[in-house]
């Protein structure tokens, strides 16, 4: 008897149906009831307009996702079709790789995302309503941080991004007043060395002020 799996995108206006084992994809609604997708039709669930349906109908519940080993790929729990609470991304290992909460279908507290083959994290923020909200770091497979961010309202506020062996490569810190954003920033070499510096208005491409440096850190113009 042919199943399927359920790949849950949802940046997407529909879920792609693929072979899966007859346990590998379940709804348990608010009800309690489980729902063993392998004997629904295909289609039955569907991503529109910001809603997860279940049978057309707009889904309240929890989502459940398998491989054919037994092995967990999706675990997200839904409100009025959108996620509302915990969500849980796996690869085919069954090794984590993403996981939030949300309310309301927007992600609030911390955000985890483990990219790297040794299942080792890769991004961490933190998130309000939506947006990022505090720190947030980028790491390297060494655990090392790659860049770090402070941010209000999704807004950034300060940020460092370094070298693999630990030396900072960009700096970005800001003068905000009434009509007026600034950023300052420096760029480094790998060996410390100051490169470049400049200032950016409102959030432009355009560097005012800008220094460059040579490789031993003097002025050039």
């Amino acid at each position: 008897m042919k199943t399927v799996v359920l790949y849950l995108f949802l940046t997407i206006l529909s879920f792609k149906l693929v072979s899966q084992t007859k346990n590998g994809t379940q709804l348990k609604t608010k009800y309690g009831k489980i729902v063993d997708l392998g004997k629904e039709p295909l289609g039955t669930i569907r991503y529109k307009d910001n809603f997860v349906l279940y049978k057309g109908r707009i889904f309240s519940g929890i989502l459940i996702e398998t491989d054919y080993m037994g092995h967990k790929l999706l675990y997200s729990e839904y409100k009025d079709g959108k996620v509302n609470g915990k969500y849980e991304l796996y690869g085919a290992n069954g090794k984590l790789k993403e996981k939030y909460s949300s309310f309301n279908g927007l992600r609030n507290g911390l955000y985890e995302k483990y990219f790297y083959p040794s299942g080792k994290i890769n991004i961490r923020a933190n998130y309000k309503n939506g947006k990022i909200d505090g720190i947030s770091e980028i790491f390297f497979e060494s655990g090392k941080t790659k860049s770090k961010g402070n941010y209000k309202d999704g807004i950034e506020i300060t940020y460092i991004e370094y070298w693999s062996n630990g030396n900072p490569l960009l700096t970005r810190n800001y003068e905000v007043s009434p009509g007026l954003r600034k950023c300052l920033f420096q760029r480094f070499r790998e060996n410390g060395v100051l490169e470049n510096t400049g200032m950016v208005i409102n959030d432009t491409s355009d560097v005012i002020d800008g220094k460059n440096y040579d490789e031993n850190g003097k002025l050039i113009n």
